[in-house]
């Protein structure tokens, strides 16, 4: 079974799925991770799940609980860069600075480029008194 297909989401979800986003995309975050949790429960495996939750908990300041669900993210989709920049977010809140870095560091490897992962690391240089860098 190809890794896109693992990870679809059934018809039956997609409706609650949509919910969850508009909220999130709202600002109702309380909203958003009842109803994410809940497709969670029926998909545990799913990244893109398990990404926006993470970063819903994170908006109501979740950082350890967010965290949790970011790193089973990164578990099914490796260096993902969105999952990488939200955990890094997450340990950043939880005071885990050097982890912060070093997982904002993976996720620019699989994309440079990226805006948010370059202020992820500079935020983490940041805190851990790098400034020069």
């Amino acid at each position: 079974m190809a890794s896109n297909e693992r990870h679809e989401i059934p018809p039956e979800l997609r409706d609650q799925l949509r919910s969850a986003l508009d909220y999130h995309r709202q600002g109702k975050l309380k909203d958003a991770v009842a109803i994410y949790s809940n497709v969670v429960q029926r998909l545990p495996n799913n990244p893109e799940l398990l990404t926006g939750l993470g970063a819903a908990l994170i908006g109501l300041g979740r950082n350890a609980e967010a965290a949790e669900y970011l790193e089973r993210a990164l578990s099914e989709r490796p260096g993902h860069a969105d999952t990488c920049f939200a955990l890094a977010e997450a340990y950043r809140g939880e005071g885990r600075i050097e982890e912060a870095f070093e997982v904002a560091v993976v996720g620019l490897e699989s994309n440079p480029e990226y805006l948010q992962g370059r202020l992820a690391m500079a935020d983490a240089l940041l805190d851990m008194g790098r400034h020069d860098e």
